[in-house]
């Protein structure tokens, strides 16, 4: 079963401003690997938009 994992991208170390899912591939202790596909829906917080 694959793991969808929520990414949260922030603007100035404490503001919400990206969202979007992803397909976890591999974690370790030093990196995690994504598969992010075209056509996922990206939410813009700054920006109000899905």
């Amino acid at each position: 079963m694959k793991e969808i994992i929520r990414i949260r991208a922030l603007k100035y170390r404490d503001i919400l401003h990206y969202e979007w899912h992803g397909e976890l591939v591999s974690k370790s202790s030093e990196y995690v690997l994504v598969l992010c596909k075209p056509g996922r829906k990206l939410k813009h917080y700054t920006k109000e938009t899905t």
